[in-house]
């Protein structure tokens, strides 16, 4: 081989070695690309399914305030569904007293939980008092650098506050509380997406008190109506349980005061018509029902029934009335 093919064939093998070595690069930099890709996609799709798991706990916390009226258990449940979904260490729940405008702890979540309870909040004290008074959400990212931040509690319980997110809670533009969550959002800090989570918690929480009291309002006022023209009365919620019967309902169907009756036991009544069932019709059916019973064993006491289904002003059913009387 001559000295010329020899330096040709160096080159051929050199020119080789490049078009490998720059192949070897790209490759690098496609598997570079693509492992990039993966952690970007797998970040996105954990982000979807936060997303969906957040919604799907709202969902569920919209369904559970027209199943219950019982107000603690609802809104010690909300609370909860919102620590989970905005991964907080502890949450609460405080309404406005307004004999002496102050902020009570009416639900408390979390390690210090118990001992808060017994705390109160002027109007514009700490970071929640703020929220009270101005009606606007606040995030806290750094408690410590915040001049707004109220350390008494921690100082008294040992709790360490790092971050707070704080939202009113209204009915009807009015602040009648507030909602907190603290030292939340470990992946990350705090986002207007997190507050505008939290305020839907703060919406449902509203709902829950307005239904709350309205259905408190209805109950007494039927009571209080019944009683006046010496009428039995008994109300049931959305679940169908009962709320609340008068002594003369509790006369005419045999109970006595004393006894703890339940829709079980008005069900239970021997009669010709399953009382328990007319007022869950009248409810399903969005109807009301005037229904003559015969009750006993030989039917010999005869009760008269007005049942009406509650309907809010929302149009959504949250029970039903039935007015007793003898037939």
């Amino acid at each position: 081989m001559t000295a010329d093919e020899l330096t040709l064939l160096k080159d051929i093998v050199r020119s080789r070695e490049e078009e490998i070595s720059a192949h070897k690069k790209s490759v690098s930099e496609k598997e570079a690309e693509i492992k990039a890709l993966r952690q970007e996609l797998k970040e996105t799709r954990a982000k979807l399914e936060e997303k969906i798991e957040r919604l799907s706990t709202l969902i569920s916390v919209g369904s559970s305030i027209n199943s219950t009226l019982d107000l603690d258990q609802l809104l010690t449940y909300l609370m909860a569904c919102a620590t989970k979904v905005m991964k907080a260490k502890d949450s609460s729940l405080m309404l406005l007293d307004e004999r002496t405008n102050e902020l009570v702890f009416k639900i408390a979540l979390g390690e210090k939980g118990s001992q808060v309870q017994e705390f109160r909040l002027r109007m514009g004290q700490g970071i929640a008092g703020q929220v009270a008074l101005t009606g606007e959400p606040i995030i806290v990212s750094d408690a410590a650098k915040d001049t707004r931040f109220e350390g008494s509690i921690d100082a008294k319980t040992g709790f360490e506050t790092k971050s707070i997110m704080c939202v009113p809670i209204k009915l009807r533009e009015k602040v009648v509380g507030v909602i907190e969550v603290l030292n939340a959002g470990y992946s990350g800090p705090l986002t207007e997406e997190d507050l505008d989570i939290f305020s839907a918690f703060a919406s449902a929480a509203g709902v829950a008190l307005q239904n709350a009291r309205l259905f408190s309002a209805i109950q007494h006022s039927l009571e209080h109506i019944c009683d006046l023209l010496n009428l039995g009365a008994l109300m049931t919620d959305e679940a169908g349980e009962l709320v609340m019967i008068n002594s003369i309902a509790r006369k005419l169907m045999g109970f006595s005061d004393a006894q703890e009756v339940t829709i079980g036991d008005i069900g239970g009544l021997k009669s010709d018509k399953n009382i328990a069932s007319l007022l869950q019709t009248a409810f399903d059916r969005s109807q009301s029902l005037k229904e003559e019973v015969a009750l006993g064993d030989a039917g010999a006491k005869r009760i008269e029934l007005n049942i009406t289904p509650v309907i809010d002003p929302k149009g959504m059913k949250i029970g039903t009335v039935a007015v007793v009387g003898a037939a």
